[in-house]
């Protein structure tokens, strides 16, 4: 591992690692370090250490916490043990009692062990400055931004009648949009450049746009189309003299020799033609240097042909051929701006509704936290900031840097030299090979210059990672050989893109993989791994790819390699649900295909969620077949036992939920749902438990930001709800698929690659471009990224852009070909086009001049042994725990208090019944006495309980706190668990309240009623349960409420 004393000199220190190169070791080591050498007890409280998602996070802090429980048990013989021990100068001894001091200090302060997420330390920093930055203190942070988009779009199209520009410039947007024959979709259209406006691409012009007069966007939208239309109305009139001269001389279309060339002319005269179509034969005939006939033609027509060449026809041609020349470059760069012209002019609108909107629902979008800190730390002194936050720190360490923001590195940056000048030491790791969150902000450049440059003066260390402790070597050395090579093949392709051979993309991609190459951690006696490529049929690609990828299943199964151990990994989702579908419907004896997606994993992938869904549609719409119809199909997939008693439980169940559809209605949707999972039986539907809860978890969200009606919630469902995916557990043994994205960070014995193929300049987005113009001057125009601008006046911008989209698609590459520890197995078109990865990975490995001895037979390379037996530590299973009934609470049985029926005769046992009910409930709430106070006030509220109910609740629970047994349950002395579920043997069982101190364990459970064998019955099962979770004296109490008499259970 790394061995340079980090401590030489108090400074930055920039690590540059590489995949698999110990990154998260060095961060681990590095955080306690600094934690110990300051001889401070309190020093880690000054470090902050920041990543970019809650897993990194949760790793970081687990491996810190390993480490010094290690070396706190005097377990010192490890490579940073000894590291750590020389760096410090400590002996075996003073290092020993040292980390067992900072890790209990650790672990009974954690709230001050500030390891956390980028986004999370700025949300810290936005509610301490609320105040001066205008929002609400009591702010929502929102992450359904889709819904809020929406609701923006709705609020604009409704301010159309009474807003003139609003107006006027949709009207013009939907007329051009019938002019060119698109689809009016104007809504859509809107969305998703409101999206693109919320970019931080946007945001960082956003001020220059705002100043930008409405007579700017007519000006623009004039000259655009008075371009597009002149060059077009031009064409127009020369292809109808072409035509009409041609038909004249009694000629027809098919009478042309060439037709391209003479389409081109008919196409013009009806206005129907693709700037791209002005091929090389129009060009050819045109000019004069090719015939528009062919020879046996020019016999036939010989009269005809004469009379054609006395007339205009070849000067009209060759107008539309110089007219061309002379205008397509302005007419593609004016048709480029037109097209996002209508919606430029209605940026400013959209931005306001949207500002509107989030003041109006005080909500902020995460984006919104870099945005406001990068103000705030403009116009306020930086350090103050942080330390009005109350988390002053001396330290940073930062991970993943080659993802962060230019907006969050603006707000890091003032921190980080602050503490530099006052002599601390900071961290930053990063790895720009593995930077693919462009898209979201990610900017390599700030790790690859930027930093480095930033801090010169303070002498920045730059260290590489150059050893790989993940990959067996040959897969370290089929790595080292491709990203070493594919930038010379990537300029081939380049070229032939931008049809610029001057702008160097080889000497730019060679300088951002200049670290590649890695050394191999591991012994020679080691498996030395595999890699395998198949390059497949274009044509056949995807009939073939699945069986080929259930071969390599197949083979991998045979070496014994676990199921969670490989991973499939895809550029797109969509792949990933091919091949998710192919495998569970494919059975072959003796193997298993079991595999956890995105899309398995989604809560549409469940029949019992979607038969919820489908209950909901009924309830609001009962009149609906269709719905009907769904409803009934779900319920039969769940119950598909085809028989007669079936059918009459589908017609049962329709009967029930028609007989209770008023009452539902009435009810809030939380309580609707669990009704629902009551009256179609779902909670004996196994399998589908985790989906149900996380479900239910999403409508209990949902309720807390929206007002909770069914319409707004099927909405929201078809909109966003149906692609949530549930969690499951990291050891489920099934072959994971997944995006290249999500495996980023991530390592598995065997990776197969099965759709190689993505394209390398893959840009679906809007650039704001200059486009320089008179009368309005150099003005930022939203530009849609398209080949065709090579030959615009944003030609430099395209090559740019072009550039940064071929290394995205290199290091998607190099993120996937290394997250292999043994096997890498990958599947790609051959012959593809020139634009695709696998065009450029088959080129590269199929040239015999590659720098691997690797082994080619027809359309596979190979490089190594595929016999290696899996031999990994099998590990001790942990024993699985099937649930099979799913427990929810019974909403006809929730704790309230309800008008008195009739036919009880007493009133004031129902009081007594009611009160008893909230006694329970609340004592279940309570851990300590400190707690009763404000447990009482919640449950008056929430129960909306009169002044003579309150005050009988607060009666009855003094009394109970008068037994003096009662009040010793509830003393801070216990360790307490109210309501803990324990399971045992697929059942659920939860005693009202433990209490654990010094080897005595109590079991209490609070009964309302006279006391019966059943109470007893159930005491002794919660005994028999928790005697195998504490050691030492277990008894158990029952505390029946109304007489508050209490049972001894032993």
């Amino acid at each position: 591992m790394i061995t340079q004393d980090f401590l030489e000199t108090e400074s930055l220190t920039i690590y540059r690692s590489s995949a698999g190169s110990g990154k998260t070791y060095t961060l681990t080591r590095e955080y306690i370090l600094l934690a110990l050498s300051a001889r401070d007890r309190y020093a880690y409280r000054k470090i902050l250490a920041v990543t970019f998602t809650n897993k990194a996070m949760k790793e970081m802090k687990d491996r810190i916490i390993a480490k010094l429980d290690q070396f706190s048990r005097g377990d010192l013989e490890d490579t940073m043990a000894k590291e750590l021990q020389r760096q410090l100068d400590w002996s075996p001894k003073e290092f020993q009692e040292r980390c067992a001091a900072l890790l209990s200090e650790v672990l009974h302060h954690y709230s001050h062990f500030a390891i956390t997420t980028i986004d999370a330390f700025f949300q810290q920093i936005i509610r301490s400055f609320a105040r001066e930055l205008h929002i609400a203190g009591g702010y929502r942070l929102e992450l359904e931004q889709d819904l809020v988009y929406r609701e923006v779009i709705r609020d604009l199209m409704e301010e159309v009648d009474s807003n003139k520009h609003i107006r006027s410039w949709l009207a013009e947007f939907s007329f051009s949009k019938l002019e060119y024959a698109k689809a009016w979709e104007v809504e859509r259209e809107l969305l998703a450049f409101l999206k693109e406006l919320d970019q931080e691409s946007f945001r960082s012009i956003e001020n220059e746009i705002k100043t930008y007069e409405d007579s700017r966007f007519e000006q623009l939208r004039e000259i655009a189309a008075g371009k597009v239309r002149g060059f077009e109305d031009k064409l127009q009139q020369l292809g109808q003299r072409a035509v009409s001269t041609i038909h004249a001389c009694g000629l027809e279309q098919h009478d042309f020799m060439r037709a391209s060339a003479a389409n081109f002319l008919f196409n013009l005269s009806a206005r129907n033609y693709d700037e791209k179509k002005l091929t090389k034969t129009f060009r050819t005939c045109a000019s004069g240097e090719g015939s528009w006939f062919s020879k046996a033609n020019t016999k036939i027509l010989a009269g005809e042909i004469a009379t054609l060449d006395a007339s205009a026809f070849q000067e009209i041609a060759y107008q539309v051929l110089t007219f061309w020349d002379d205008h397509i470059f302005e007419y593609k760069t004016a048709k480029a701006v037109y097209k996002n012209i209508y919606l430029f002019a209605l940026a400013r609108d959209l931005l306001r509704k949207l500002d509107t909107n989030k003041k109006e629902h005080d909500i902020l979008f995460i984006s919104d936290a870099t945005r406001l800190i990068r103000k705030l730390v403009k116009e306020t002194d930086a350090p103050f900031i942080y330390e009005k936050v109350g988390s002053f720190f001396e330290n940073y360490l930062i991970d993943e840097f080659q993802d962060t923001s230019r907006f969050q590195w603006d707000s890091f940056r003032p921190l980080i030299e602050n503490s530099l000048s006052e002599g601390k030491t900071n961290l930053i790791v990063g790895d720009v090979k593995q930077s693919i969150y462009r898209w979201r902000g990610g900017d390599l450049e700030l790790l690859q210059t930027e930093v480095e440059n930033t801090f010169q003066r303070f002498g920045p260390r730059v260290l590489n990672l150059a050893t790989n402790y993940r990959s067996r070597k040959n897969i370290v050395d089929f790595n080292n050989a491709v990203f070493s090579e594919i930038p010379a093949v990537l300029k081939k392709s380049f070229e032939k893109l931008t049809e610029d051979p001057v702008y160097d993309i080889e000497l730019r991609l060679r300088d951002i993989f200049s670290d590649v190459k890695q050394n191999f951690a591991g012994k020679a006696s080691d498996p030395e791994g595999y890699v395998e490529g198949r390059f497949l049929d274009n044509d056949t690609y995807d009939e073939m790819v699945f069986p080929q990828i259930v071969e390599v299943l197949k083979n991998l199964q045979d070496r014994k390699v676990p199921l969670k151990e490989t991973a499939i990994l895809v550029r797109r989702n969509k792949d990933g649900k091919k091949i998710a579908e192919y495998l569970m419907q494919y059975h072959e004896e003796g193997y298993s295909f079991d595999v956890v997606s995105n899309e398995t994993l989604h809560l549409s992938a469940s029949t019992a969620v979607s038969c919820l869904i489908a209950a909901l549609r009924y309830i609001n719409n009962a009149e609906d077949d269709l719905t009907r119809a769904a409803l009934l199909h779900f319920y039969r997939q769940l119950n598909s036992s085809g028989s007669e008693r079936h059918v009459f439980q589908q017609d049962e169940m329709e009967q029930k939920l028609l007989l209770h559809i008023a009452a539902l209605k009435r009810l809030p949707l939380f309580s609707m749902v669990e009704n629902l999972i009551s009256i179609l039986g779902l909670q004996d539907s196994r399998g589908h438990f985790p989906y149900l809860q996380t479900f239910q978890d999403h409508v209990l969200s949902y309720m807390k930001r929206e007002k909770g009606d069914v319409q707004g919630f099927i909405d929201f469902w078809d909109d966003k709800l149906h692609k949530e995916s549930i969690r499951i557990a990291d050891d489920l043994d099934a072959i994971r698929i997944m995006t290249i994205h999500k495996a980023k960070g991530l390592e598995f014995h065997s990776v197969l690659l099965p759709f190689l193929n993505w394209d390398l300049n893959n840009d679906k987005g809007v650039n704001w471009f200059i486009y320089e113009t008179d009368p309005t001057g150099p003005t930022r125009v939203p530009v849609n990224f398209s080949s065709g601008l090579k030959d615009t006046a944003f030609a430099g911008e395209f090559r740019e852009e072009s550039y940064k989209n071929y290394l995205d698609s290199l290091n998607m590459l190099y993120v996937a070909f290394t997250r292999s520890a043994h096997d890498l197995w990958f599947m790609a078109k051959r012959g593809d086009w020139d634009s695709r990865i696998s065009k450029v990975v088959e080129e590269l490995l199929l040239n015999p001049s590659f720098p691997l001895p690797i082994q080619r037979e027809e359309d596979i390379i190979s490089y190594g042994n595929p016999d290696f037996v899996y031999a990994g530590a099998p590990g001790t299973p942990f024993p699985e725990i099937e649930i099979d009934h799913y427990s929810f609470f019974d909403w006809q049985k929730k704790t309230r208090l309800k008008p008195v029926p009739e036919r009880i005769r007493n009133e004031q046992q129902q009081i007594s019944i009611s009160i008893g009910i909230l006694v329970h409930d609340i004592l279940s709430r309570v851990k300590y006495l400190d707690d009763v106070s404000g447990v009482l006030t919640e449950t008056r509220f929430a129960e909306g309980l009169t002044d003579q109910q309150f005050e009988g609740l607060r009666s009855r629970l003094k009394e109970a706190f008068r037994t003096p047994e009662v009040r010793q349950w509830f003393d801070n002395s216990w360790e307490v668990r109210n309501e803990q579920a324990i399971f045992s043997n697929g059942q659920e069982f939860r005693p009202d309240r433990v209490i654990h101190r010094q080897g005595h364990t109590m079991v209490i459970d609070y009964k309302t009623g006279i006391p019966k064998s059943a109470d007893m019955e159930q005491m002794k099962t919660y005994l028999s349960l928790v005697k195998e979770l504490y050691t030492g004296k277990v008894e158990g109490r029952i505390l029946y409420l109304e007489d508050l008499n209490i049972i001894q259970v032993q």
